[in-house]
């Protein structure tokens, strides 16, 4: 009979077989060295990414903080020029009657007030100043002429006073007869 036999005959090269392994391995490194890369890249991503993200939530806080202090300061000029408003009706209202009582009229009395305006007074200075006007009994009509006047001695000053201060130092003067608080 014969012999049926098979036989497997492996011939291994060694160098070719060490070139392989030495190619996987370099391959396995280069993959490795890769990877080192792509997490490195990423984590700078990360962190870049945070860091923006901070930087974009202190510039919303930032940005909230003004936000919020120009309400308030809108808030507080509001109330003040509301407060103001309130003040210059009431000393124009005070004013007209005061005007009534000494029989000027309420409509003389605001048009001096406006008259004294044109010159360059604020309106609490020019109310003020045709009140002491009335109380002085001097005709209104001549409001516009001393606030000028005032206002010109309060230009040449040395002591360096508003029109209105200038103003009052004229009335004194003209309701007590002594010119002496006029001469500086």
């Amino acid at each position: 009979m014969a012999d049926n036999k098979l036989e497997l005959v492996v011939t291994i090269d060694v160098d070719k077989g060490n070139q392989s392994i030495k190619s996987v391995n370099t391959n396995l490194s280069n993959i490795e060295a890769t990877a080192t890369k792509a997490a490195r890249g990423a984590s700078q991503g990360i962190d870049g990414m945070t860091a923006s993200m901070v930087k974009g939530a202190t510039a919303g806080n930032l940005l909230a903080d003004a936000i919020k202090k120009v309400i308030d300061f809108g808030k507080e000029w509001t109330i003040g020029a509301a407060r103001q408003a309130a003040q210059e009706d009431r000393l124009v209202s005070i004013t007209r009657t005061l005007a009534r009582v000494h029989g000027d009229g309420a409509a003389a009395a605001t048009k001096a007030i406006e008259a004294i305006r044109q010159v360059g007074y604020t309106s609490e200075d020019a109310t003020t100043s045709i009140q002491k006007l009335i109380i002085a009994d001097i005709g209104l009509e001549k409001a516009q002429g001393l606030a000028r006047i005032a206002k010109d001695a309060a230009a040449v000053s040395t002591e360096g006073i508003r029109a209105a201060e200038a103003f009052e130092k004229i009335m004194l003067a003209i309701e007590t007869g002594q010119s002496r608080g006029l001469r500086r």
